[in-house]
C-alpha cells in the first residue's frame, strides 16, 4: 500500500513537470557545436561600453525587444558551473506554469562563459577565466578588449528591464540561482550596484540556492564550543596566518578586492549595509549534505561548514548575529524537506515557490 502511495505520489508531482520541461519553448535556443562540446545560447544581450560593443548569450522565455505590458515580474535565473542557461531558464518556466504566471512574467537565463570550455564563439561575446560567480573580470578580446565584471552584466540588465518602458507595469525582480549560480546571486547581493538607484521604483529580491559558500560580512567563522555548540569568532592566529591566509578574500570575505574591481571601488561598510538593507532568502536541500565533486573543499570553504547544508545554517546564523535579529524582516533561510542539490526540486518546492513568487 504504501509503495503505491509513493508511486502514485510521484506520477502526480513529477511527470507533469517532466513534460513540461520537454514542451518549454525558448526565446533564443542553443547552438550545439559539432565537437560536442558546450551548447552556446543564441540569444545576445548588448553591453556597450564607449565605441565596443559586447555581448553576453542568454535564453528567455520571451523576445526581450518587444513592449510587453502584461509584464508584472521579471525573474533572472543564474546558471551554475554548467553553464546551462536553457535548464537554469526550464525550471523557472515549470515554476510560473505550475501558478500560472508564465502570462505575466519574463524570465531571463544569461550565460557566462568560460575560457576553454567554448569550442568557438565570436570575438565580442563575452567569456571569464575564472570567478565570473563572484563578480569577476571578462577576458579582454579582439572585439571588445574591455574587461567587464560579471555583475556589470547583470547591472545592465536590470537597467534594460526596469528603465526601457518595455514593461511598464513591471513591479518585482527576482534573481535566483542555485550551487554557483546561487553563489552568484548571493554576492550580487552585497556588491551590486544598479539595484540601489531602482529600490524604490521595483521590488527586488535574492533567492540563494545550495551555494558551496559564502560571502561573509567580517572574518568571524564558526566555531565549536567546548560544549559541542557552534559559537562564531575569528579563526586562531595559525588558521589565519599560515593555514589559510586568503580565508577572508573577496569571495568567502570582503577582504583583498584588488583583483575584482567592481568591489574594489565600494567600501566594506557600504556593501554589508546594502546586504542588510535587501530581500535575501537562503534555502538549503535537506539532503544537500554529501561532500560531492562540486562541493569546494578548500580550507576557506571548509571553515565554513563540512557540506552545504552545514554552511547554510551557520552564515545564517552568523548574520542573525552580526546584524540583529532585526534582519529577519529581510532575510530568511530554510531547509526544503527531501530536496538534495537539485535546483528544479529545490525550485518548486511549497518554500521555494514561495519565495521566488512573493
Amino acid at each position: 500500500m504504501n509503495s503505491c502511495k509513493a508511486l502514485d505520489y510521484i506520477l502526480r508531482k513529477w511527470i507533469p513537470i517532466i513534460l513540461a520541461w520537454l514542451m518549454i519553448p525558448v526565446s533564443g535556443a542553443m547552438k550545439i557545436w559539432p565537437d560536442g562540446k558546450l551548447a552556446i545560447a543564441s540569444g545576445r544581450f548588448p553591453i556597450v561600453r564607449g565605441k565596443y560593443i559586447g555581448y553576453i548569450p542568454y535564453v528567455a522565455n520571451r523576445p526581450l525587444d518587444k513592449k510587453d505590458e502584461r509584464i508584472l515580474r521579471v525573474i533572472i535565473s543564474i546558471h551554475g558551473m554548467d553553464m546551462d542557461a536553457v535548464n537554469t531558464l526550464k525550471a523557472a518556466e515549470i515554476a510560473a506554469e505550475r501558478i500560472r504566471e508564465s502570462r505575466s512574467t519574463l524570465i531571463i537565463a544569461p550565460q557566462f562563459l568560460r575560457e576553454g570550455y567554448v569550442s568557438r564563439v565570436a570575438a565580442n561575446v563575452l567569456t571569464w577565466k575564472e570567478k565570473s560567480f563572484w563578480g569577476g573580470q571578462s577576458n579582454p578580446a579582439a572585439g571588445f578588449p574591455i574587461a567587464v565584471s560579471s555583475f556589470e552584466v547583470l547591472d545592465d540588465i536590470l537597467r534594460e528591464i526596469t528603465t526601457s518602458k518595455k514593461y511598464p507595469h513591471l513591479q518585482k525582480v527576482v534573481l535566483w540561482g542555485h550551487s554557483a549560480g546561487g553563489q552568484m546571486v548571493q554576492r550580487y547581493a552585497a556588491a551590486g550596484l544598479f539595484p540601489d538607484e531602482i529600490r524604490d521604483k521595483v521590488e527586488i529580491r535574492y533567492v540563494v540556492m545550495n551555494p558551496s559558500t559564502y560571502v561573509y560580512p567580517d572574518g568571524e567563522r564558526p566555531v565549536l564550543s567546548g560544549e559541542g555548540k557552534t559559537r562564531f569568532a575569528s579563526p586562531s592566529w595559525k588558521f589565519r596566518n599560515k593555514i589559510c591566509p586568503a580565508y577572508n578574500d573577496w569571495g568567502t570575505g570582503y577582504s583583498q578586492r584588488e583583483s575584482y574591481p567592481y568591489m574594489d571601488n565600494q567600501s566594506r561598510w557600504r556593501m554589508r549595509k546594502r546586504y542588510r538593507k535587501n530581500h535575501v532568502s537562503i534555502l538549503a536541500g535537506s539532503e544537500d549534505v554529501y561532500r560531492d565533486p562540486y562541493l569546494a573543499v578548500d580550507c576557506a570553504a571548509d571553515i565554513q561548514g563540512s557540506n552545504r547544508l552545514d554552511r547554510a545554517r551557520n552564515f545564517y546564523s552568523y548574520i542573525l548575529e552580526y546584524y540583529g535579529n532585526q534582519i529577519r524582516q529581510y532575510h530568511s533561510f530554510d531547509v526544503v524537506p527531501g530536496a538534495g542539490h537539485d535546483a528544479l526540486s529545490m525550485l518548486v518546492s511549497d518554500v521555494g515557490m514561495s519565495r521566488v513568487f512573493f
